[in-house]
């Protein structure tokens, strides 16, 4: 029974040639990673944050798949506009906003079961996405200021939302950034110190919230998981 796994990539130009390597080398065989790691029934759906203040696609979204090559499909169709607002902040939660109140999933829908929603990124997220630019963005009729904090809580509802932190990027090692993902997400904010093993973390973290022991899980990969 196939479950939703959702990826935010971070595009803007603080994280350099990341997101690019990322997209050419390692999500591409996401998929493969995840069955290697036990997971058969996944589906992933692909997409790009951006600014939701300076850029012009600050939201990019793909749908759920399972096969690969219709997975680089949309991997290969993010636009890489690597802007932002040089504030240590992007839009995070534009991902939240989009798996909270514009996803649908059988898994949830129809046994109850989460999905599982990944941003990856190197910067905070501003504290509120503003009514007037919700409507702009998204085509809302009518709208009010979601908080970072609210909107969380509502994808929580249907995903176990996870951040990796990638240190690689410009502001990798800001303390800042980094006491505001341990603030919001706790032990569900991820420290990526090498992003050539994003796939690998991603897959075992999916792997551990779908009950693979983690014991026998450590003895089959690089990564030393500090999960739940």
């Amino acid at each position: 029974m196939a479950f939703g796994v959702m990826v935010k990539l971070d595009v803007t130009g603080s994280m350099g040639s990341i997101p690019e390597y990322l997209i050419r080398e390692k999500l591409g065989t996401l998929m493969e990673s995840l069955i290697a790691h036990g997971i058969n029934d996944a589906q992933i759906l692909f997409g790009a944050i951006g600014d939701h203040y300076s850029d012009r696609y600050p939201l990019q979204v793909g749908q759920f798949e399972s096969g690969t090559d219709e997975l680089n499909k949309w991997l290969s169709s993010i636009y890489l506009e690597s802007g932002g607002g040089g504030q240590n902040r992007e839009s995070y939660s534009l991902a939240w906003l989009f798996a909270a109140r514009h996803t649908s999933m059988d898994c949830f829908e129809k046994r109850g079961q989460k999905g599982i929603l990944f941003t990856i990124g190197d910067e905070g997220n501003h504290p509120v996405l503003e009514a007037d630019r919700l409507k702009d963005l998204m085509g809302y009729s009518t709208s009010e200021d979601i908080t970072d904090a609210a909107i969380l809580a509502e994808a929580q509802r249907t995903f176990h939302v996870f951040h990796i932190h990638i240190e690689e990027g410009s502001c990798g090692h800001d303390s800042n950034v980094i006491s505001y993902w341990k603030k919001a997400l706790g032990e569900r904010m991820i420290i990526c110190k090498d992003k050539t093993q994003v796939a690998e973390l991603i897959a075992s973290t999916v792997a551990v919230i779908h009950g693979i022991d983690l014991d026998t899980l450590q003895k089959h990969s690089t990564l030393k998981l500090q999960l739940m």
